[in-house]
């Protein structure tokens, strides 16, 4: 089975790449093999083996392979083979012919190289299909695939004294779906031999890499987002991944496929009933780890989980401990990377549930964080976070950076500052901006007053963009009284805005997975104060947005919020310059929204907002001066903060909150606002002053 991957090395690589001349160190080659090309990077070998003797033995075994396994090459062995003739296999055929057979028993018959005649009938093979599409009504593909599969099963070969004996003349072989990763396993070979420490080769986009590339960072590694139809390697990537030391494969169905009568036939094809699969999984990624074939066995997994479909591949990879899982399906994404072993902690340990599965949204990674000394003899407080996948380990983050939560939560509990406490991180989708956007906002902009919205208070945004007050909770206006921050769009505007500009929003349904499914699991299945004073949330930026959102639709279920960096401007930073005025008529109907829905300022609640004043946090002052005014007027006791390590004294916007001692924080008051001088929209500066928030929520 050829299937067409679609691993993309980002520019991280190209741009180390591209250096290899100035810096020796490293070297490239690249050049065609096996119907398509190959790339290699590498460190100069220990051995001292100049770059000439390099590149002549890489492009000898890589013609050695092609003229072996190679269904592209009429000379091949695999030609010669498939016509019939005598062929006395060499090492590569044999090696690739003795791993299809043991994969063709471990995956029932479901990994099959001899389903050649299959996939040359389905026009995904060797041959020209252009004249068999009439074939593909019902009847005519029925009795087609039937006299196909006759001669179609590894069982019908053998090997004996060294050849590979057919039990059916008619049986042919295609290696399309594991020859690649194999080849990239013996360049690696070669590479080892060698002395190269590092390097990374990729032949028609599987991968293995070892070691660091040229700047001493893992390989990074793109995955391409599945958009029918597209062959360009690179254009739509979805997920990023930092590698080492592995073989990773991408197979998909969304490149190469053919509609006939209205009805798509994808190039994966199920060589059990013959016919090509019909299912939501659009892209299979498989990462081999700690094995010596880790590329050959990448490809043919990958291989094998679109045969399978979503769950069952999930299932699959999950049993496995040498392999990661990326699988992108109709509607959401299976994250099977990482397990939680593979999560290093300075303090506690992370368990991890790669897929928790919820009848309201995607499944997604959870992160269940566990103080050092946890014991079922004890009952702890759970804070839940946003942003899951940032919270624990930067070795696989998107940016390397993490908000250092084991570090930081284990000093303070070490420290005595606070008391042992479970953390759960619970990793966004792939709508993040929808499920973090507070949903019952757009209710407030459409300005239809409904059960959700339980009725207008004060703000009000009027369908006619004027900002105005209400002297009642019925809703009526007073006429013409203008708030102090006038909207410029008018509410309809906003709305069409934020309705053309996010398809799909889930705030909600977010939140009904979080406290209806994810936090009954945690409660039964670890130590926890299940109470309200006991549980949390927390979250930046627009995890920001959702833990205050949280914080006002279940105030019986969370007893705290911690709001840093909160994106009031509640619009993309990529398009507030050109929409400003809808940001601010959003944040006016978001103020709204809060004006009708924050808990009551009796001391069962707290509530800490932070934001800097660098990067995208300096466009927040105005927004979190007008959140912190609602505040206060709503009754909220302003408490004290104090100045943090590393991100300068801070300051508040809630009253004279500054301290130099640590200890009083929280010790009065249901709400803190602090700034912090010179602190960015970044997870580093969040970690530098995580301590806050946490101090003050678990005090």
């Amino acid at each position: 089975m050829k299937h067409i991957l679609h691993i993309f090395i980002s520019t991280v690589i190209i741009s180390a790449a591209a250096s290899c001349s100035e810096r020796t160190e490293y070297r490239r080659i690249e050049g065609f093999a096996q119907g398509g090309t190959f790339h290699i990077i590498y460190s100069a070998p220990a051995t001292g083996v100049n770059e000439d003797t390099v590149i002549s033995l890489v492009t000898g075994r890589l013609q050695d392979i092609d003229f072996s396994i190679s269904g592209y090459n009429k000379g091949s062995l695999l030609s010669k083979f498939n016509r019939g003739e005598d062929v006395v296999p060499d090492r590569y055929f044999l090696e690739l012919f003795e791993m299809s057979m043991k994969l063709w028993k471990e995956t029932g018959g479901l990994f099959d190289v001899s389903g050649g005649p299959l996939f040359d009938f389905w026009g995904f093979g060797f041959k020209d299909s252009s004249g068999l599409d009439s074939l593909r009504d019902d009847t005519g593909t029925a009795r087609t695939v039937d006299s196909l599969l006759e001669f179609t099963g590894m069982d019908l070969l053998a090997l004996e004294n060294g050849r590979i004996i057919r039990k059916d003349p008619r049986v042919t072989l295609n290696f399309n779906a594991i020859a690649q990763g194999y080849t990239c396993d013996v360049v690696a070979d070669l590479l080892d031999s060698l002395g190269a420490d590092n390097y990374l080769v990729e032949v028609g986009m599987e991968i293995v890499c070892k070691g660091v590339n040229a700047s001493g960072k893992p390989w990074r590694i793109g995955i391409d987002a599945p958009v029918d139809g597209s062959q360009v390697a690179g254009e739509n990537v979805q997920k990023l991944l930092d590698l080492t030391d592995c073989g990773i494969t991408t197979s998909g169905n969304y490149r190469k496929f053919f509609v006939v009568d209205g009805k798509k036939y994808s190039h994966t094809i199920n060589p059990v009933t013959g016919y090509p699969v019909q299912h939501d999984l659009l892209s299979a990624t498989v990462i081999s780890i700690d094995t010596a074939r880790s590329g050959a066995l990448s490809d043919a997994y990958a291989t094998y989980c679109m045969i399978l479909g979503k769950d069952a591949a999930a299932r699959f990879i999950g049993s496995r401990g040498d392999l990661r899982g990326y699988l992108i399906y109709d509607g959401g994404v299976v994250n099977m990377l990482k397990d939680g072993s593979e999560i290093h902690t300075a303090y506690g340990r992370v368990e991890e549930y790669p897929q928790f599965e919820s009848t309201f949204m995607s499944p997604r990674q959870v992160y269940v964080w566990l103080p050092d000394g946890y014991t079922t003899r004890k009952k702890y407080p759970v804070l839940y976070m946003h942003d899951g996948q940032m919270l624990f380990d930067n070795t696989w983050t998107w940016n390397g950076q993490e908000w250092k939560v084991d570090e930081v939560m284990g000093q303070l509990i070490a420290d005595g500052k606070i008391p042992p406490a479970i953390v759960v991180g619970v990793a966004h989708g792939n709508n993040r901006f929808g499920e973090y956007f507070p949903e019952k906002v757009l209710g407030y902009l459409g300005g239809i007053p409904d059960s959700l919205t339980g009725g207008w208070k004060c703000p009000l945004i009027s369908p006619h963009g004027i900002v105005t007050s209400c002297d009642n909770d019925s809703g009526e206006a007073a006429a013409g009284k203008q708030a102090s921050v006038p909207a410029v769009s008018t509410s309809a505007q906003a709305l069409d805005y934020m309705l053309s500009f996010c398809g799909t929003y889930e705030a909600d349904e977010y939140l009904h997975f979080l406290t209806t499914e994810l936090k009954p699991f945690i409660d039964s299945h670890y130590s926890t104060l299940p109470d309200r004073q006991h549980t949390f949330i927390a979250g930046s930026s627009m995890g920001g947005l959702i833990s205050l959102y949280a914080l006002c639709e279940y105030p019986d279920i969370f007893g705290g919020a911690a709001c840093m960096s909160t994106h009031l401007p509640m619009i993309t930073s990529a398009d507030y310059a050109s929409a400003a005025d809808i940001s601010q008529t959003v944040f006016e109907a978001f103020l709204c929204y809060l004006s009708d829905h924050l808990p009551a300022s009796s001391g069962s609640h707290l509530l800490y907002t932070d934001r800097g004043d660098s990067t995208l946090d300096a466009l927040y002052p105005p927004y979190q001066d007008r959140l912190d005014s609602l505040l206060s007027s709503s009754g909220w006791k302003p408490g004290r903060s104090f100045p943090t390590s590393g991100s300068g004294d801070s300051t508040s916007s809630a009253g004279d909150n500054r301290t130099g001692d640590s200890d009083a924080i929280g010790t009065t008051g249901t709400w803190i606002s602090p700034v912090f001088p010179g602190a960015a929209h970044l997870e580093h500066d969040w970690a530098a002053r995580l301590h806050v928030p946490f101090t003050f929520l678990l005090r």
